[in-house]
């Protein structure tokens, strides 16, 4: 009870030291985390020869069954060693931050680039740089999930699947209505130009969907046009989003939803959440949508139509797609670092990565993986290259790899928004707001020395 007592202390204060957007749900988080402290007991506890752990993660019922495949195999290879799997559902990295602050962590923990960089930033994390070292001599890593774990010349998580997204298209609609994809692949401006033939909104009656696709998210057309948010995305020291290939993204992004070639993302059911617009094209109302690679799983055997995978449409700065990450790392304040250590080297190998591609959600980050027969033949009929070709460097983006990515990343998308739900406001206006919203986030994030 006295270890319990400890953590209910520490989960207070854990409370009262977090932003204040997440303190005013303290008391729910509280709750939840009191309840994991008394189920951490015995997680804590290391019986005679016996090391145990604790994995937290996110995820689906079916990549809970594979993470326990996973966690089954390390133990068959080190039997001193028990690991309990802690799926967290909605909010993970909330959660895990009040764990964090409260210093009751997992041992070992799923991380997404989004919060990343923070943990990376305040020390939670053990430093993995040997570690990622020996990880790219078994296999060549990809440049993208190779880049994307750095910060300030050390690794303090190994990269699991850190792809960009592709271009899902309905074949048998394009087909019928005589649209061949141009040799040289799919522009922006030929999605634009195509739009009256599919979408009934601009097009008439006779067309076969509603849109020709949801407008994409912001920084998809910003890179594709050739606009940043910051000069330099890894020690960014301006804000460059007020320029003329952020306006001519906006621009694009206005012109197709006022014309009905596209729905603009506020408006549909659930913005944030990918599975709502992947059900409009599976329900054959839109010819188009940008998903990462998770979203084959939700398509084979679900459609009455064929399909396949292109690279992002490209704009005037080329092919460019967004990104996202999984990242695995260790807790600074575990007991047992050397096995959590080895546990996290176990689930960020080759091996695994072998292991988890017919489940369908990653993209490996070992380059001859990603391009190997055997991935591809996790995908069938299904253009696997598209995804394995977002990791080469130049060819994926993200807001920007610093901590703080979340804020500034709210403030970008909330003025993109702006776009489309106030037609009558000027783009020059929108982007001067922009400017300044982000030029404020950059100079508490260079007070606080974190930049």
């Amino acid at each position: 009870m006295i270890v319990v007592a400890s953590r209910v202390r520490a989960l207070s204060a854990a409370a009262r030291s977090l932003p204040g957007r997440w303190r005013g749900r303290g008391w729910s988080l509280i709750a939840l985390m009191i309840g994991l402290a008394f189920g951490l007991g015995a997680c804590r506890r290391v019986d005679e020869g016996v090391t145990r752990l604790q994995f937290s993660f996110w995820g689906s019922i079916q990549q809970q069954a594979m993470e326990a495949k996973i966690v089954a195999a390390f133990e068959q290879e080190h039997p001193d060693v028990q690991i309990e799997m802690l799926r967290i559902g909605s909010r993970y990295p909330e959660k895990v931050q009040s764990m964090l602050v409260g210093r009751i962590a997992p041992d070992v923990m799923m991380i997404d680039v989004h919060a990343y960089y923070d943990w990376a930033a305040r020390g939670v994390l053990v430093d993995l740089t040997d570690e990622m070292a020996a990880m790219e001599q078994e296999d060549e890593v990809m440049p993208l999930p190779h880049d994307v774990v750095q910060w300030r010349g050390h690794v303090y998580g190994l990269p699991v699947n850190v792809h960009g997204m592709g271009l899902y298209y309905n074949k048998d609609i394009l087909a019928a209505a005589g649209i061949e994809i141009p040799e040289e692949g799919p522009t922006w401006a030929w999605v634009e130009a195509i739009a009256p033939k599919l979408a009934r909104r601009i097009g008439g009656a006779d067309a076969p969907c509603d849109y020709v696709m949801v407008s994409p998210e912001a920084l998809t057309l910003a890179a594709c046009f050739g606009a940043r948010l910051f000069d330099d995305l890894s020690r960014p020291t301006r804000v460059t989003v007020d320029s003329p290939e952020m306006k001519a993204a906006m621009t694009y992004l206005r012109r197709n939803v006022e014309s009905g070639a596209m729905l603009a993302r506020p408006e549909i059911n659930d913005p944030g959440n990918p599975q709502a617009q992947g059900n409009l094209f599976r329900q054959g109302r839109v010819a188009f949508h940008i998903a990462g690679r998770w979203e084959v799983p939700n398509l084979l055997g679900r459609t009455d139509f064929a399909w396949d995978v292109l690279p992002m449409p490209a704009g005037p700065a080329g092919s460019v797609s967004p990104h996202g990450g999984t990242i695995v790392g260790v807790s600074a304040d575990s007991p047992h670092r050397a096995a959590a250590v080895a546990f996290a080297r176990f689930y960020a190998s080759r091996r695994v990565a072998e292991m988890v591609m017919p489940a369908g959600r990653i993209v490996p980050v070992f380059r001859d993986l990603a391009y190997s027969q055997a991935f591809a033949a996790t995908l069938p009929g299904v253009n696997a290259r598209v995804f394995a070709d977002t990791m080469k460097r130049g060819r994926a983006t993200f807001y920007n790899y610093t901590p703080g990515v979340a804020g500034s990343r709210r403030l970008f998308e909330d003025r993109f928004e702006q776009v489309t739900a106030e037609p009558d406001t000027p783009i020059e206006a929108i982007l001067q707001t922009m400017q300044l919203e982000l030029e404020r986030w950059l100079r508490r994030m260079q007070q606080k020395g974190l930049l």
